[in-house]
């Protein structure tokens, strides 16, 4: 299911797909407190950042980092795996010469790996 449009055109999913790895944004628990997040154990001493200070964070890092950092824990995995970090990493690297592959860091990954 999807909520209606906002004025910018973008659908925003009610469930996100990193829950089935029991990462969530901190802003679930309030909504269910009974939920398991392992956010915190897998971000250790990062805990303590909000998710958008993580993700300008990793911003910052090139590829390579991200890969590596996705193998730490489950929770870097779902942060090193969003897809505006590879979008712009695709669109600041490639610079419109790629042919998009289902995902950003797919893209980015068949363009440096065919």
């Amino acid at each position: 299911e999807e909520e209606d449009e906002d004025e910018g055109g973008f659908k925003l999913k009610i469930a996100a797909p990193s829950q089935e790895h029991g990462v969530q944004p901190l802003g679930n628990l309030y909504f269910n407190p009974g939920s398991v997040n392992v956010r915190n154990t897998g971000l250790g001493n990062l805990q303590i950042l909000s998710d958008e200070l993580v993700l300008d964070i990793l911003g910052l890092l090139g590829a390579t980092h991200l890969g590596i950092l996705a193998t730490v824990t489950k929770s870097f995995y779902i942060f090193a795996n969003h897809e505006p970090l590879w979008r712009n990493l695709v669109l600041e690297e490639l610079k419109g010469e790629f042919l998009f592959n289902g995902s950003w860091k797919s893209t980015y990954v068949a363009a440096y790996h065919p």
